[in-house]
This record gives C-alpha cells, structure tokens and sequence, in this order.
C-alpha cells in the first residue's frame, strides 16, 4: 500500500521483492504535469543483516513518452544501525540532602520495543531505599 498525499493518483501497485521493483500505474486523469512534485510513501522492512543501502532507479513509459531511466538521489534500506536509544536522559526533583526526590525518565529508540522486553536502568547510586510500597508504578 501506498499513502500519503498523492498517493491517490496511483492505482494497480505491483512490489516484486525479489527484484525490488515497485510498478505503479497513474489513475489521475491528468496525469503528471511538467514541474509537478509528486510525494508519497511505501513502507518495507529494512534487511536483516548489516547493509550498505542501495540507490534506486527511477522510469516512466506510456503509449506517449518514455522516460529514460535515472538514478534517484538518496540512499535508502541502510540497515547499517544496531539497535539503540536515540534519546536517553533522566531529571530529578530535588538535590536537597535527604529530601524525597522524584527522577523522571524520557527514552527514545530507533526500532520498537516489544511488550515483554526489560528495560534496565543502572548506576543509581548513593541513594537511600524507600519503603517498598512507593517503587509501583503509576
């Protein structure tokens, strides 16, 4: 499938995977006009492996003009990231010996992140334990 804002003006998609070709035939009436940026979106699933990206190719062909085909700009399907967090920071409430102190958390990572999945936060140290009931959640 294939979204975004001119999205509507393609219908009949084809994705080949093993070849990685994607064949889109225009529905619009119209067709593309001279100077028109066309914009839309395909999503895939990245290699499983570590990849160097790919640069893809681009052509067009009707019954009245063939467009040759051009090497598109971009590099795409670089699946060349391990797995991490993008945004790791923590802040807290108080600095003030012996006061309560809430510490907040925001992460962020480059892939989701399962149900199930632990995640561990170390080095909090030289801290002093609260009562059990006050580590739930909420």
């Amino acid at each position: 499938e294939i979204f975004g804002p001119d999205a509507p003006m393609f219908n009949n998609l084809l994705w080949e995977p093993a070849r990685g070709s994607l064949k889109l035939t225009l529905q619009d009436e119209a067709g593309i006009l001279t100077g028109q940026p066309v914009v839309f979106s395909f999503s895939v699933k990245n290699p499983a492996v570590l990849s160097a990206g790919v640069t893809p190719s681009i052509g067009a062909v009707s019954s009245t003009v063939i467009i040759g085909v051009t090497t598109m700009s971009g590099l795409v399907l670089a699946a060349d990231n391990q797995p991490q967090f993008t945004a790791a920071a923590v802040a807290e409430s108080s600095s003030v010996q012996l006061s309560f102190n809430t510490l907040m958390f925001l992460l962020a990572a480059n892939t989701p992140i399962p149900a199930g999945a632990t995640v561990v936060i170390t080095g909090l140290t030289n801290s002093r334990p609260l009562p059990s009931a006050m580590y739930a959640l909420s």
